[in-house]
């Protein structure tokens, strides 16, 4: 949560005072959670559907505040692995994402997806598989770039000269550790 000037009515400094509920994030005290017991009670207080919806709203307005790493956590946790899928995608695009060298929460992040959900989403695919060659996961990088071929038709020109250049990339890589080539 996050306090916005004339957001809180001054109930907040009770709170934070009488440490009910709430724990600052930052030493501005402008970033706020609930307590971990606090949040779990009233998640336990939702069904399903409404859990859903809260993580879905929630990803959507880190996503607005330029906290994609926080909106795809929400995403994922919302259980809506489209969603979720679409979040990652986006985050992906994003040169700090890639700069921040966090390659074990991207490898985290797409084991979270159920399989299946890359499929029909190549650009997604293609940097799956990036992210597993970053991680040493050659062969499984090389399996999701013969996944992607599958559905290639789908695939535009530009980003089917980036499978391509993605595919011998990592075929070169296979032969330099002695792993068999992509199509063989």
């Amino acid at each position: 949560m996050h306090y916005r000037q004339g957001g809180f009515c001054g109930g907040h400094s009770f709170l934070e005072q009488a440490n009910l509920f709430i724990v600052p994030l930052d030493d501005d005290r402008m970033w706020y959670r609930y307590h971990h017991l606090f949040a779990d009670y009233l998640r336990s207080q939702l069904d399903t559907a409404a859990q859903t919806g809260a993580y879905l709203r929630a990803a959507a307005w880190y996503e607005s505040e330029g906290l994609l790493e926080q909106a795809v956590s929400c995403a994922l946790a919302s259980g809506d692995a489209g969603a979720a899928a679409d979040y990652l995608g986006r985050a992906l695009t994003r040169d700090v994402t890639w700069s921040s060298g966090n390659m074990s929460l991207l490898s985290a992040w797409l084991d979270a997806l159920p399989s299946g959900t890359l499929e029909g989403r190549p650009k997604l695919c293609l940097d799956a598989s990036r992210i597993l060659y970053l991680m040493g996961r050659f062969d499984q990088a090389e399996a999701r770039i013969r996944r992607l071929k599958i559905f290639w038709p789908a695939c535009r020109t530009c980003q089917r000269s980036k499978v391509t250049a993605a595919a011998r990339y990592t075929a070169d890589r296979s032969q330099q550790c002695g792993a068999v080539p992509i199509g063989t």
